[in-house]
């Protein structure tokens, strides 16, 4: 099963931060981010103290990620997405949507900490962070 990460999990994972790695790497399956994510990360580099090293530690670990690119049809849930959260008054920030929609559009569970936010979205499989803890 693939699980796509979101960017907090990515950003412990360049830092080393062995209680992610060691949750993710429990898994045992391919981990993916979105496109989409990738430039949230780049804007954390570009805003890092050394981004030349910050951009060589994402570089280094990219490879070890499946990349999924944003595509029609999970634009197409993303609308769907948003209009029902704007309707319902719960709207979360756009680059969530699309992680979502690509994780619903994949059948993949997604892997954050940001679970108030991802939970506004029906049918999204989460990976339950806390219980890994136990």
């Amino acid at each position: 099963m693939t699980h796509i990460l979101d960017t907090d999990v990515v950003i412990d994972i360049l830092a080393g931060r062995e209680s992610t790695i060691r949750v993710v790497d429990a898994l045992n399956a391919e981990p993916a981010i979105s496109v989409i994510k990738v430039g949230e990360y780049y804007e954390g580099i570009f805003g890092s103290q050394d981004p030349a090293e910050s951009e060589r530690r994402f570089e280094q670990h990219k490879a070890s990620f499946r990349i999924y690119d944003v595509t029609l049809p999970i634009m197409k849930r993303c609308g769907w997405i948003r209009r029902y959260l704007r309707d319902s008054g719960q709207l979360i920030p756009d680059f969530d949507i699309v992680i979502a929609a690509t994780a619903l559009e994949h059948d993949l569970i997604l892997i954050t900490r940001n679970t108030n936010h991802f939970a506004r979205v029906g049918g999204l499989r989460l990976y339950d962070w806390n219980a890994s803890l136990d």
